[in-house]
C-alpha cells in the first residue's frame, strides 16, 4: 500500500476537508491544540482565536458551571470515549445543537497524549424531531379530546372504562355508567343554528363537570350524548349523582339518562349496550327521565321517585316500565 496515504500531510489535508465535522485536537488538560475548517464553520471561531484556550469555551455558561466539559474528559480518560448531544456556544453568542464524540489519544506506549473532539451540527435533525414530537402530542391530545366541548372523547372513554373496570374488579367495588342524551337537541340546532348548539354543549359539559366528584369521568360520546363513569358507586349513588346533573340542565332543554351498574364480569361494550338500551327506553317513554338497565340487589331500599326534581322519574328496571304501560 502506498506509504503516502499514511503521511502527516494526507492526514492534515483529510481533516481540513471535513467541512461538515468540527475536528478539534485537545491536549491532556483540554486545551485546544488543533482546529479544522469544519470547526470554524460550526463555531464561527478562527483557529487563532481558540488555540491554547480550554475547550470549555465552546460550552454554554450553564454547562461550564455544571462541569460538563470536565465530565466529558474524565469519561474519555477512563473509558477511551465520551459521546453526547448538547448545545454548543458560537462566537456570535448563538447556540448550535451538536452531536459530540470525545476520544482519548494514546501513543505507542499507551500514554495519554490528548483527545480527539469531533462535533457535528444536528440542529436540523433535532428541530425535525421536536416537530414530530409536538405533532404526536397534538394528535394524542386530539384523539382523546372532543373538539367541540373540550371534554374527553370516545377514544379516551375506552381507556377510562377499562381502567375503571380493572380497579373495580381488583378492589371488589361497584361502579356505574350513565349515558346522558339531551332531548330534542336536533330541533334546538335547527332553530338556533349549529354555533348555538355547540355553545350549549360546551356550557352543559362545563356545568356537569363542576357538579361531579374529582374521581368521576365525563366524555362526549356522540352528537348530544355524554357518558359518565362513576367509580365506587352503586345504583343509589348513581341516582344522587344524576340528580345533581339534573339541577345543572340549562333551559330550555332537558335530558334523558340510561344507567347501568357493572355486573362484575361484563365487558365495557356490554355495559355501554345495557345503558344505551335503558336510554332508548327513556326516550321512547317520553324523555326527560332516568331509567336503569337492571335492578341491583342491595341492602338498601329501592329508590323512590324524587319529588324535588319533578322531571326525574327513576325506574329500577326498564322492564318494569314496560310492564306498567302494558297493564
Amino acid at each position: 500500500m502506498d506509504a503516502f496515504l499514511f503521511s502527516d500531510a494526507v492526514l492534515r489535508r483529510f481533516l481540513s476537508s471535513l467541512a461538515d465535522y468540527a475536528v478539534i485536537i485537545l491536549d491532556t488538560d483540554g486545551e485546544i491544540a488543533a482546529w479544522n475548517a469544519g470547526a470554524k464553520s460550526l463555531t464561527l471561531h478562527e483557529a487563532s482565536d481558540v488555540i491554547g484556550q480550554h475547550f470549555a469555551m465552546l460550552h454554554p455558561l450553564e454547562a461550564q458551571a455544571a462541569g460538563t466539559p470536565e465530565t466529558a474528559l474524565a469519561e474519555a480518560r477512563a473509558t477511551g470515549r465520551h459521546e453526547e448531544e448538547g448545545w454548543r456556544l458560537r462566537r456570535d453568542g448563538t447556540h448550535v445543537w451538536a452531536h459530540v464524540v470525545t476520544s482519548a489519544i494514546h501513543d505507542e506506549d499507551g500514554t495519554l497524549r490528548g483527545f480527539g473532539h469531533v462535533m457535528q451540527d444536528v440542529s436540523a435533525r433535532r428541530t425535525a424531531q421536536k416537530y414530530s414530537e409536538s405533532m404526536l402530542r397534538l394528535l394524542e391530545h386530539t384523539a382523546k379530546t372532543d373538539y367541540v366541548t373540550g371534554l374527553d372523547s370516545r377514544h379516551a372513554l375506552d381507556k377510562a372504562l377499562l381502567a375503571t373496570a380493572s380497579a373495580a374488579r381488583r378492589h371488589g367495588r361497584p361502579f356505574c355508567l350513565a349515558i346522558l342524551d339531551i332531548d330534542q337537541f336536533k330541533h334546538f340546532n335547527e332553530r338556533f343554528g349549529r354555533a348555538a348548539g355547540d355553545a350549549y354543549l360546551r356550557r352543559a359539559g362545563r356545568q356537569w363537570q363542576a357538579a361531579m366528584r374529582p374521581e368521576d369521568f365525563l366524555a362526549r360520546y356522540s352528537g348530544a350524548e355524554f357518558v359518565m363513569l362513576l367509580p365506587d358507586t352503586d345504583q343509589n349513588g348513581a341516582i344522587m349523582c344524576v340528580e345533581r346533573l339534573a339541577g345543572e340542565m340549562l333551559e330550555p332543554l332537558t335530558c334523558s339518562v340510561g344507567v347501568a351498574q357493572w355486573d362484575g364480569v361484563e365487558t365495557g361494550a356490554a355495559l355501554l349496550d345495557r345503558a344505551a338500551a335503558a336510554l332508548a327506553q327513556a326516550k321512547a317513554s317520553g324523555r326527560n327521565r332516568v331509567l336503569f338497565a337492571q335492578a341491583v340487589q342491595t341492602s338498601h331500599p329501592a329508590p323512590e321517585e324524587n319529588s324535588s326534581t319533578p322531571w326525574l322519574r327513576v325506574v329500577k328496571n326498564y322492564h318494569d316500565l314496560e310492564t306498567k304501560e302494558a297493564g
